[in-house]
């Protein structure tokens, strides 16, 4: 009886490992080949990533081809490769669709609303300004972020985008990193990575700083945006002054007792801002520029001498819009707009208007103490800013001065009240006694009855059409208050300056494009590389590898 020896299951042992790791090799190297397919399509390149998996790759088949050179063949060659080169060619061909498909629509930033609100598009009102852009005019919308911030702006580029596309070239959109190009930022006047600033380009291609506005970003971008662009259509550039060097408040303190966020509003609304200083202009023989719409005396500190009160004067004589903010000093005996001063008698005997020595106490509509008062009453005739102020808005004085619109006036002026205090309410004359122990109690024979005004209009509709808004607070517009929602202090600031601009008919202040806020409502660049990675790379390659998981085992196990 002849025995079988054992070499030949050795042998068999040794091919089989051989197959194994030659296949291994294999399914390495059609990995690495995937993988650079892959890569090259989302490049468009042979980038570092390109190169390695397609080396892999080679490497792999070689060495399959090398260790096992029959089952390579067989693989190829056999009636299991050629179901499996169908499958996989099939494979192949739709993941390269996929891919090719996605790329373009990615190169293109092609953008597709489906939602029923159209939540996700520029509003109506954005494509009726930006129809009504000139052909010949190119307005720029010009966004800064720094290094750190590019994913936002990634986030922003496709929302401002819209714009570019939207008006057929007539807008367009550029980036700026302040980080490196700071003189270029500070020309612009760069205070927020993320801000945008609307201009338009002179026939030189450059921006016309003068029609510069500055859109900070918060949540009503859109509208700020398209207001912005309708501003410029409008062929005049709104200038607001605001006079310094009183110890008034400042529009560049960005602390809650600046007045920074008036000054945002008004950039938003594309009216440019700038400072004054009249004492300097009085001692030179100068005078407000010729540019200035409104000028505005935020609370200063200190009396306008009677040259200061002339520059003031021949401001108005042109036409010019005069805003006064006045308001009780109690821990001086000296204060602006004091009765008997200069500028006082000249209000009172030009406008009629009259900012009186006493402080407003009003418990009905009081906040807490009687001294922090929600305004009670608005008028509407005469004057739209009261119109404007009407319904459920609240108006917050801190500490306010009783003012008048008196009738001892010129004949050629118009005057009037824009909002009282309740009837119960009362003006307290003894401003020691406040000031020294925070007492005050109504005298009927010292003190004015209410209801008191708070904040009073003229015209001189009939002569030189100069226009005067007094407040009786300056607090109010302060930046503590403008954010604390009262909504009447921003209200009652913007309309009145719009009525002394002469513009209140054609600025909308409160124009609401898209209440969908900041556009933070597309994919990131990041977001929308790993859902690409997912569609066109990941679920493809998992198929893959699992056909060929089963492959092996069908062949070796």
């Amino acid at each position: 009886m002849t025995q079988v020896k054992p070499a030949p299951q050795q042998h068999s042992s040794v091919s089989i490992r051989r197959a194994t790791l030659g296949t291994t090799f294999g399914f390495v190297g059609i990995v690495g080949l995937l993988i650079a397919v892959v890569a090259f399509a989302w490049y468009l390149r042979f980038s570092a990533t390109v190169v390695i998996a397609l080396a892999v790759g080679l490497v792999g088949l070689i060495a399959w081809a090398a260790i096992a050179p029959k089952e390579f063949v067989a693989t190829l060659t056999g009636r299991q490769a050629r179901y499996g080169t169908a499958a996989t060619f099939a494979a192949l061909l739709m993941l390269g669709i996929v891919a090719l498909v996605y790329i373009i629509v990615a190169r293109a930033n092609i953008a597709i609303d489906v939602t029923a609100a159209r939540s996700f598009s520029l509003s109506d009102t954005t494509f009726e300004v930006l129809d009504r852009i000139p052909d010949g005019r190119t307005v720029q919308i010009t966004g800064f972020y720094t290094s750190d911030d590019l994913q936002t702006r990634a986030i922003d580029d496709q929302f401002l985008r819209q714009y570019e596309l939207e008006s057929d070239g007539r807008v367009q959109v550029g980036y700026i990193n302040p980080q490196e190009e700071p003189a270029t930022a500070q020309r612009f006047g760069f205070r927020n990575s993320g801000d945008i600033y609307v201009s338009v380009l002179g026939d030189d291609g450059e921006v016309n700083f003068n029609t510069l506005t500055y859109v900070p970003r918060e949540n009503k971008q859109e509208r700020d945006i398209t207001n912005a662009i309708s501003r410029m259509l409008n062929e005049r550039v709104l200038v607001v002054y605001f006079a310094e060097n009183l110890t008034s408040l400042s529009i560049y303190e960005e602390s809650e007792q600046g007045l920074t966020l008036l000054d945002n509003a008004l950039r938003a609304s594309g009216v440019l801002t700038d400072t004054v200083n009249l004492r300097q202009l009085a001692n030179s023989g100068d005078t407000i520029p010729s540019d200035a719409n409104v000028l505005v005396l935020a609370r200063p500190r200190l009396q306008l001498s009677q040259r200061e009160v002339d520059v003031v004067d021949a401001y108005l004589e042109r036409g010019g819009g005069l805003l006064v903010l006045t308001d009780i000093i109690l821990e001086e005996n000296e204060y602006f707009l004091q009765e008997g001063t200069p500028f006082h008698t000249y209000l009172a005997e030009n406008y009629g208007l009259v900012a009186r020595d006493a402080a407003v106490i009003d418990p009905p509509q009081a906040v807490g103490s009687p001294l922090e008062i929600i305004g009670a009453t608005t008028f509407t005739s005469g004057n739209p800013i009261g119109r404007a102020l009407q319904g459920d808005v609240s108006t917050y004085f801190r500490i306010a001065r009783a003012v008048e619109a008196s009738e001892n006036k010129p004949a050629q002026v118009a005057n009037g009240r824009i909002m009282s205090t309740s009837p119960q309410s009362y003006a307290e004359t003894d401003l020691e006694a406040l000031a020294t122990v925070n007492t005050f109690e109504f005298d009927p024979i010292a003190d004015i009855q209410g209801p008191v005004d708070l904040v009073a209009w003229a015209w001189d509709e009939q002569g030189d059409n100069s226009k005067v808004v007094l407040i009786g607070d300056a607090d109010f517009a302060r930046n503590i208050n403008i954010d604390s929602g009262a909504q009447g202090n921003g209200i009652l600031l913007l309309e009145s300056i719009a009525w002394l601009s002469g513009t209140d008919e054609g600025l909308n202040f409160g124009f609401i494009a898209n209440p969908s806020a900041i556009p933070t409502i597309f994919v990131g660049a990041q977001q929308l590389d790993l859902i690409g990675i997912v569609v066109i790379a990941l679920v493809p390659l998992t198929v893959l590898f699992t056909g060929l998981i089963v492959w092996y085992r069908r062949t070796f196990a």
